[in-house]
């Protein structure tokens, strides 16, 4: 009897501890920061960019592009998705908001692309390099007519900052996840693993990631702070595919959000899939919304 114990003790002991393994791997993969082997240029999709390099509120250098669109008075910052970088997915909502009549900033989060940093932290760190690109935009280009648009990390990021700073005039988001922990599940289910598995997975890389970093995972949960963008404007987007984040995340963010607060679900599209999708119509949906709560100038010619 005690052999058997002491067994079943060092398997428990096993399990544990090679569940805590698995789970400061995984947050190992989260805080990793991609790096494309080539930065690519956005170019072909605007003749006038502006390199910019300016740093985060926490002092990193990001380094992204200033589009400027002659005579206008507003102005949008993109966030994107979490990856290796600005890239062409990411280029092509250029046009579509200059030749609307809105400069664009476009910019790497924190260890990707071009910029500065070695962990990407989904969205906790990250605000830090929003707020850097709004000190930019106010201080060195003298504009605060903005609004903030950002797919993925990149809405979530729009979200969470802008509950922060009333400077963000107007914030639209496409497939924004409602939680930490649920950004982190999908994307370990999306994997191929079984949700049995996902979700308790899911909560150790949760747990050491808040050891790793210092903070709590409800302080990056856009759906505890979204209401704080009130009275300013808030566009969700969100394809019902389910390719990643379920429909849970925006019903969630929107039933959360005060208005004046709009929903679109786009049918048939997918994770940040709406401008591929229905390109016409997300064309119209974003850049009226945004027309509407910054008044750019008149559309101008690229």
């Amino acid at each position: 009897m005690p052999g058997t114990l002491l067994l079943l003790a060092l398997l428990a002991a096993s399990l544990i501890l090679g569940a805590l393994a698995l789970g400061y791997y995984g947050s190992g993969r989260v805080l990793a920061g991609p790096r494309p082997a080539q930065r690519p240029t956005p170019m072909p999709f605007a003749a006038n960019c502006e390199d910019v390099v300016f740093p985060s509120r926490d002092g990193l250098d990001l380094r992204g592009w200033y589009i400027a669109a002659p005579g206008s008075s507003a102005t949008i910052i993109y966030c994107p998705g979490r990856g290796s970088g600005l890239n062409g997915f990411d280029f092509r909502y250029i046009p579509l908001f200059v030749r609307h009549g809105f400069n664009l900033l476009l910019f790497d989060f924190r260890a990707s692309g071009g910029s500065g940093g070695t962990r990407s932290t989904l969205g906790y760190l990250e605000q830090n390099d929003l707020l850097g690109a709004l000190d930019f935009l106010q201080h060195v280009k003298q504009q605060d007519n903005i609004g903030v648009f950002g797919t993925s990390m990149g809405a979530a990021v729009a979200i969470l900052t802008a509950a922060r700073t009333p400077a963000l005039r107007a914030v639209a988001g496409e497939s924004a996840f409602a939680a930490y922990q649920g950004a982190i599940y999908s994307g370990i289910k999306q994997r191929g693993v079984p949700w049995f598995v996902a979700r308790p997975w899911a909560g150790l890389v949760t747990w050491w990631l808040e050891r790793r970093l210092g903070f709590r995972s409800g302080q990056v949960d856009p759906v505890n702070w979204i209401a704080r963008l009130e009275p300013r404007p808030v566009l969700l987007i969100h394809g019902d595919r389910g390719q990643y984040l379920d429909m849970r995340h925006p019903r969630a963010l929107f039933a959360a959000a005060r208005e004046p607060k709009e929903l679109w679900i786009i049918s048939g599209a997918g994770h940040t899939e709406g401008l591929a999708h229905s390109p016409q119509e997300f064309e119209i949906r974003v850049t009226d919304f945004f027309r509407r709560w910054l008044t750019p100038s008149p559309p101008a010619r690229v």
